[in-house]
């Protein structure tokens, strides 16, 4: 969400708080789902998080393509209903996926589990701010439009990292729900 805030403010002038604002919906999906997020992977097992992974990736796909095809004349609102599903489908991947690798560990390795875990979880996002940082800097730096379209587009180049990410995510996913299935 680096990029998105570089785009809304940078880009398109966006004040903090007004940038802020513009992702709270995000936010109070993510909180609604997460309460019921357990229910649902406790019901249909690891094909619900599956599924998240590929709503995640699609609605990361069409925030990607709304802000694409708007350029420099994008409405940032227009971003909300995106946003919306994205932090829902972020809900459901976030605190069930812990909870099934959890599952896979033995209780005395709890701890441990738990560290490489919020370990391997800082590693990650630094690679992918990094990531992210180089693919957003070198297309900003590459344009010659205006300021509000090249920032749409290394909004684009940027977030098709995570786009890329996220699917690999839901195939991994969706290997081990099949996987699961089958050891059952």
């Amino acid at each position: 969400m680096v990029c998105f805030a570089l785009l809304v403010q940078t880009g398109f002038g966006l004040s903090p708080f007004e940038a802020g604002s513009v992702f709270v919906p995000c936010s109070i999906a993510f909180v609604i789902l997460s309460l019921s997020a357990a229910r649902l992977v406790a019901r249909f097992g690891t094909p619900a998080i599956a599924m998240g992974a590929l709503v995640y990736a699609i609605s990361f796909g069409v925030l990607i393509g709304q802000v694409w095809s708007a350029g420099g004349d994008l409405v940032v609102v227009h971003l909300i209903p995106a946003l919306v599903v994205i932090g829902g489908a972020q809900a459901m991947i976030m605190t069930p996926l812990l909870n099934l690798v959890f599952g896979f560990v033995e209780e005395l390795q709890a701890g441990m589990a738990s560290g490489v875990i919020s370990t391997l979880q800082q590693v990650g996002a630094a690679l992918g701010v990094a990531a992210v940082g180089i693919l957003f800097g070198a297309t900003l730096g590459a344009g010659s439009e205006g300021q509000a379209a090249r920032y749409a587009t290394a909004f684009v180049s940027g977030m098709s990292y995570n786009v890329a990410a996220a699917v690999i995510a839901a195939i991994l996913l969706v290997r081990l729900a099949v996987y699961g299935r089958h050891t059952n």
